[in-house]
Order: C-alpha cells, then sequence, then structure tokens
C-alpha cells in the first residue's frame, strides 16, 4: 500500500494548513461500553455491536445514535491493513472499547478524516509489538493536512467518484475469477464422472507416509522447500522426499492437494506420496483435487484427515497410458483457463494500487484543481477554536448544573 508520511514542517498546497487529530475531532471514548460475548448472548438484538475492524455482534439496545467515524484502536489490523482501519457507522449502534469514536468539528466531512486515516502509515503512532495499540493520546498527535472545506468536499466526493468505479470492476474481475474456478471444477468433473474405467480401492494401489515434524528454525536453514498443509512454510538443508511427489494437508488444512516439481521435505501435519509404475502422480493430483479429500473430516477441533479414509476411497483408475494422455488433455486446458486468471488477478492487484494511489494524491492535493474562491482553511480553524470554546463553556454549565 502506498502511504502517505505527512510531517508538519512540509510544504502544503495554497490555502491548506496543518492541524491537529485532537483539534479537528471531538472524542466520544468515554461513552464507549465493552460488553463480554457471555453477556451478549442474553441481549441479542438488531442492532450493530462494532469493535475495532467492524461488526462483530448484535444487539437489543443502541448505545450511540448518529454518524460516527470509527478508528481501531488495537490489534493485528493495524499494521496488517487487511481492512479499513477507519469506518463510518450511521444509525443506532453500540461501540466497544477496541475502537475510538469520533465526531469532526467545524462541518469537516467525516469521509474525509476516515480517507485520510486510511491513507496514512501509523507506525510513528502506533505502540506495542505483540499487541498493536493506537491510543488516544498518540491519535490525538497526528498531523492532518486541512484544505478549504469546499475543497475538502470536492476531494470526497472525486474519491467517492472513483472508488464506485474501481468497486465495480473488482465485482467484474471477481465474477470473471469464480467463472474460472467453475470452468476448472466443469472440466474435472466432465473428465472423471462416469468414465467405463476399472473402480479400485486407493489403500490397495498406494501409500501415504507422515511427513516429518521440523522445527521453525530448521525451517529457515537451507534452500529445500518445507511443506506443511497450506503450502511452502520454509526452506531446510536436507531431503525428506526425493523427486516430485504429492503432499495432503493432514491437519489444519486437511485435504489440501499440494504438487512438489522438485525434493522436498513435509512437516508432521501432512502426508507425501510416492510415484510409483501403477498411477501418474499428476493424473491423481487432478483426480484428489475433484475428489476433494477436505469433506472427509470429521474433527470437531482441528480439521484433520485420517489416512484410513483415504484409504477408502473407491476411484475409476485407466491404464496407465490412458492417465497420461488425460493429464495432457487437463493441463491443456488448464493452461488457458488458469492464464486469463492469472491476469484477472493481476488486474485486480493494480486496483487496490490504484485505490492506494488515489488517497496519496488527493491529501498531497494532487488529484482535483483548487478554486481560487474557496475561503482559506485558516477560517476553518477559527471556526474550530470558537467551537471548542462553545463547548467547554457547555460543558461547565452542565457540571455546575448537576452540583
Amino acid at each position: 500500500m502506498s502511504e502517505v508520511i505527512f510531517k508538519k514542517n512540509e510544504p502544503l498546497p495554497k490555502g491548506w494548513k496543518f492541524s491537529t487529530f485532537e483539534n479537528i475531532t471531538k472524542n466520544h471514548d468515554g461513552k464507549r461500553i465493552p460488553v463480554s460475548a457471555k453477556l451478549r448472548k442474553g441481549m441479542k438484538g438488531k442492532y450493530p455491536y462494532y469493535g475495532a475492524s467492524g461488526i462483530i455482534d448484535h444487539v437489543d439496545r443502541p448505545l450511540f445514535k448518529g454518524k460516527y467515524l470509527l478508528i481501531g484502536e488495537d490489534g493485528a489490523n493495524l499494521l496488517s491493513r487487511t481492512t479499513p482501519i477507519a469506518f463510518i457507522v450511521n444509525g443506532d449502534f453500540w461501540v466497544n472499547n477496541h475502537a475510538h469514536i469520533l465526531t469532526t468539528l467545524a462541518d469537516i466531512p467525516l469521509e474525509f478524516l476516515s480517507y485520510f486515516i486510511n491513507s496514512i502509515n501509523l507506525s510513528t503512532w502506533i505502540s506495542g509489538t505483540a499487541q498493536p495499540k493506537l491510543n488516544q493520546t498518540n491519535m490525538n498527535k497526528i498531523p492532518v493536512p486541512i484544505p478549504p472545506l469546499n475543497e475538502q468536499k470536492r476531494i470526497v466526493n472525486k474519491i467517492n467518484d472513483i472508488f464506485l468505479e474501481l468497486d465495480n470492476l473488482k465485482k467484474i474481475l471477481k465474477k470473471i475469477k469464480l467463472q474460472s474456478e467453475q470452468q476448472i471444477q466443469s472440466l474435472l468433473k466432465s473428465t472423471f464422472e462416469n468414465k467405463d474405467w476399472k473402480n479400485v480401492r486407493l489403500g490397495d494401489y498406494l501409500t501415504l507416509e507422515y511427513g516429518k515434524g521440523l522445527s521453525k528454525k530448521d525451517r529457515n536453514n537451507g534452500s529445500i522447500p518445507v511443506y506443511g498443509s497450506s503450502g511452502i512454510v520454509g526452506y531446510h538443508d536436507k531431503i525428506l522426499v526425493k523427486n516430485p511427489s504429492l503432499i495432503i494437508g493432514r491437519k489444519g488444512n486437511a485435504g489440501n492437494i499440494m504438487f512438489s516439481k522438485q525434493s522436498f521435505w513435509a512437516i508432521d501435519t501432512t502426508y507425501f506420496l510416492k510415484e510409483t509404475k501403477d498411477y501418474d502422480l499428476k493424473f491423481l493430483y487432478h483426480l484428489f483435487k475433484y475428489l476433494d479429500f477436505g469433506k472427509l473430516d470429521s474433527s470437531t477441533a482441528i480439521p484433520s484427515l485420517r489416512r484410513d479414509d483415504v484409504y477408502a476411497q473407491n476411484i475409476p483408475l485407466p491404464e496407465i497410458e490412458k492417465q497420461k494422455e488425460i493429464v495432457l488433455q487437463i493441463e491443456e486446458r488448464f493452461f488457458f483457463i488458469k492464464n486469463n486468471e492469472n491476469i484477472v488477478n493481476l488486474i485486480l492487484k493494480q486496483v487496490d494500487t490504484l485505490r492506494s494511489s488515489v488517497l496519496k494524491q488527493a491529501f498531497e492535493g494532487k488529484l482535483i484543481p483548487q478554486d481560487p474562491n474557496d475561503e482559506s482553511a485558516e477560517i476553518i480553524l477559527q471556526k474550530i477554536k470558537l467551537e471548542k470554546k462553545l463547548l467547554i463553556q457547555k460543558s461547565s454549565r452542565e457540571k455546575k448544573n448537576v452540583k
């Protein structure tokens, strides 16, 4: 992600001013109330219950009403950015103590601030390593470039328009990707279903070997790929299995089928298979993908695949020469399908890069042309001072009335 790093001494576009997060927002964190999952079971309802990254439950009453900006306060997402850190909530809802809740002053659009937070590198203000945290004190220090109010609104509108187009493009691309996956399943189904081949019990034709445990330290030592149940998990300096082979997820990503073209090591969350003259490895790879061994998982905790359950499967097995012929036919079709899928994945990645680039340009003053008739951001900052003064006076009067 292309992230903007703002510093107060950097030059800004004409009419812009620097402020701080604390100066332009009103914080409502003091009104948050966390409710444990156990207690929420007794208060199920229609109102969204928000945490650091979005809705995590629904409850029977709202804690807030209106339009607010929520910003994740803690969690790995502050660094991974797998979901937006800032998001807008409008309506009746509840917020726990893992998300800051704010409104803005002087009519600054919440969308402007939300887009800004999602565009910048927050590492300077995040504390903690095991549990990353953006506490209120650090958040308040974040410098914010403030354009004239009308320019803020134009920036938000422009981002909205571009993001809508990008979202529509992503929907089309994901639909094409889904169609590619469906084509693969359809190809495998037409290849392996209702064939006049000899049915055999898998356990009579092959042996699944257990992978061998390997410490994480030893997985970062060498050039030999180390396979776990989801794929390559490191590299080692020794070989467990020579030559090509199939690897099958045993625990974790149970039933996942992988093919290694070279010698490798397989850890103890996997099985591996050695090739014999009775079958072609690539044929079994495609057949096992079609059979979907993940459906054999009967565990309640960690997904696992029993070797005996695999052995018990009856499969259609033609002669070895026919197997090789089928592999050639499948992989010729796969080449075109996968090539299209790779193109789609590349465009999807470019779409995400473009979103980041749009945000970067927006807050560097390069996304839209400026209007010389706009009032300077200095006007906004003056309004904020007045609003803060009135808020302080209101708070003081309320405290006196309570006494």
